[in-house]
Order: C-alpha cells, then structure tokens, then sequence
C-alpha cells in the first residue's frame, strides 16, 4: 500500500449531489462511482462525497493537528454540541442536527482501493461517532466523540493542514483549485487550464456551471509561501514575479524544453538560448537580469534532472553533471551558450532524465506518486 494515496479531488467532488454526469451515474449505479489512479481503481459506495464532505473531513483532521494529536497517530477527538454547528459550517451543515448527518455519511461510507482487480483495502471515513443521526437537538449529548479511520488519514495527502481554515473561506471553485495548488506545492508560472484538466473537473461539473466555474478561477487570488498569487491571462502568477524565476520550477520545465526541443531535434550537444527561443519564457517569468541569473536557474536545473534519475528505492543518492559549460554573452540581447556533456545529452535526448514529475502538464503527472509524498500524519 506504499504507493497507493489520495487526495482531496480523488473521492470529495467539488460540486453538490445537484445533477452533472457523475451524480447521474451514481444514481444508476446503486449508489457507486469510481476514480481510476495509475495502477488502481478506488470505488465509493453508499455516499456521494461532495466539496462539502470534504470541508468537514478537513475541520476533523484539523482539529487534531491543532491538538498536537496527528503527530502521535491519536485520531481521536471530542466536540460539545453547542459547537458542532459552528466549528462545521457548510452548505449542507446549518445546524447540529445536520452535523451529525453528514458525520454519519462519513462514517457510512464505503471506500474500496482496487489492484489488479483484487481488493487491497476497504475503509470508511470516520471509523467512529458517538451519536447516531437524531431529529431533535435535545436529543443529541452534550459532547460528542469522534474517530477518524486511521487508514485513511494515512492514505490521505494534505500538504496545507496549518492553512484549512484560511481555504475554508474560498468559493467552493477556489478553494479545490488552491487546495490542489498547494498540495503539489506548485509554483507561479502554472496554466490555469493544466490544473483543471489534472483535478479532472470538467469531466463531472454539469454544463450550466463551467462557466461559473472558469469566472470564478479567472478571478483568483490567495496567499502561499508568504506571496500573493492571482491568475492572470490564463496564468497562476505571483505578486513579482520578476527576478524569482530562479527558484520557480515552472520556470526549470520550460528552460528543459527548449534545451530538449534543440538536442533532440538537430542531435547537438550545442545549445542556444536566445531572444527568439526565450520570447513566451520572458512573457511569463520575465528576462534574466544578469548572467548570475542564468547560472542559478540553470544550477537548479540540473539539480531537478539529477533528481529523475535517482533510484529512491538504494541508500544512496548522487550528483551527475549534465553541461559540460555554460557561456553568457551580455548586452541588450543576451544569449547563453550551452554545451551538453555526453551523459547529459544521452540522458536528455532518451527522456532518462526529465522534468515530468514537476510538470503538471505531463500526461503521468499526479496520477502516480509525486516529490512530495507525505502522509498528513506525519507532514
């Protein structure tokens, strides 16, 4: 099970049970939908898990990581009534009654992980609640306690636990781009576009609501590593862009492609980076402003592709150079002048080393196990 997780758009759908494909097909399905991942399929029955679903999920996992509890693998948790309805604030959470509903659903659902057609595992949510669904609040006791299922805390990635109350404020249309943002720690320089087709919303959102739905990220904005960020023109960018692109990968991926594009393309060693292959690079990163600059990204570069190559599964981990030298011709038209060692180009012209694991355009990426690959029980 080392390689199998979730994630928040895995089994939590960002619109409500309302209409659109997959609800329909859920209806028609005894209550069932599917989600397919790399090597396994995971199956949800009895409960269609909506945005909402997921917000409450996300109160329960932050009321322990508040508590110091998810460190010490404690899912346990206590909540008076008088806060239920409060604390769990939803669409579909407007009083305690309601809280105590969905807690329910959460724990009535049934999620299977599929390999090879085998079952590997079967969970719910919720492995425990005190209380069962009740039509009158005085019926509900004065403190209610709760168990999340401690399989699926560790199955489940949530890179951004210390900021669920901040996303919590968002739209439900923001809030599943940002989560998504910051779970695979992305960086300024993103396509809008590239991020919704890998959540996979469009293949489930009704119709009537897609452009709904574009509007709302077209007018994005939200904080992350102490910057603000804001779509622009079909872009994730930051509020300065300029000069950081040293340390932005999206940046790394696109410098990787044109130097991909040049080896592969006329078998050469020799590489230029110039005014005309660099235009759209200058639109979203904008210009290098010395060679100092180049050398860093290029560093950084080279860092990210010795890290595709890596083998995670030895005790050891190497650095290989992959230029031979990196000349910077200054002036009002810069141009650099990269030469390829002969590993560097085999590596880079048979895709050895690349960048796809960084890469949310990549067609693997975010299906199978990415950098960052934590639990949020011990992020």
């Amino acid at each position: 099970m080392e390689n199998i997780f979730l994630e928040a758009y895995d089994v939590f759908k960002i619109y409500p049970s309302s209409g659109g494909k997959i609800y329909t097909d859920f209806l028609q399905n005894n209550k069932r939908y599917s989600i397919t991942r790399c090597y396994y399929n995971i199956v949800i029955d009895n409960v269609f898990l909506t945005y909402s679903h997921l917000l409450l999920y996300e109160e329960c996992l932050y009321i322990l990581h508040s508590q110091n509890k998810l460190i010490k693998g404690n899912f346990s948790f206590s909540i008076k009534k008088s806060e239920l309805a409060k604390k769990f604030k939803t669409d579909i959470t407007k009083s305690a009654i309601d809280t105590i509903k969905r807690l329910n659903e959460l724990e009535q659902v049934k999620i299977r992980i599929f390999v090879k057609d085998k079952i590997e595992k079967e969970l719910n949510i919720i492995e425990y609640i005190s209380v069962k669904n009740s039509d009158k609040y005085g019926d509900i006791p004065d403190e209610i306690q709760v168990r999340l299922n401690a399989e699926f805390v560790k199955l489940y990635r949530c890179a951004y636990l210390d900021k669920i109350e901040y996303l919590n404020e968002f739209s439900q249309e923001q809030g599943g781009f940002v989560r998504y943002f910051m779970q695979h720690e992305l960086d300024a320089g993103v396509k809008t576009s590239a991020v919704l087709d890998k959540m996979g919303v469009f293949e489930y959102v009704p119709f009537g609501r897609k452009k709904r739905f574009e509007h709302e990220i077209a007018n994005l904005s939200f904080f992350y590593k102490n910057e603000r960020h804001f779509v622009k023109d079909g872009y994730v960018l930051s509020g300065d862009n300029n000069g950081k692109f040293a340390k932005n990968q999206n940046a790394f991926i696109m410098l990787y492609n044109i130097i991909y594009e040049q080896a592969s393309k006329n078998y050469t060693k020799n590489i230029v980076l110039d005014e005309n292959n660099l235009v759209e690079y200058y639109k979203r990163f904008g210009m290098f402003s010395s060679a100092q600059s180049v050398f860093k990204s290029l560093n950084n570069l080279e860092l990210m592709l010795n890290r595709s190559i890596q083998n995670d599964e030895l005790d050891i981990e190497y650095f290989s150079r992959f230029f031979e030298s990196i000349v910077c011709k200054k002036g009002s038209n810069l141009k650099v002048f990269i030469e390829l060692n002969q590993k560097g180009f085999e590596h880079i012209i048979s895709r050895r080393a690349n960048l796809d694991a960084w890469d949310i355009d990549a067609a693997e990426y975010g299906i199978s196990t990415y950098p960052k690959n934590v639990s949020c029980v011990v992020n």
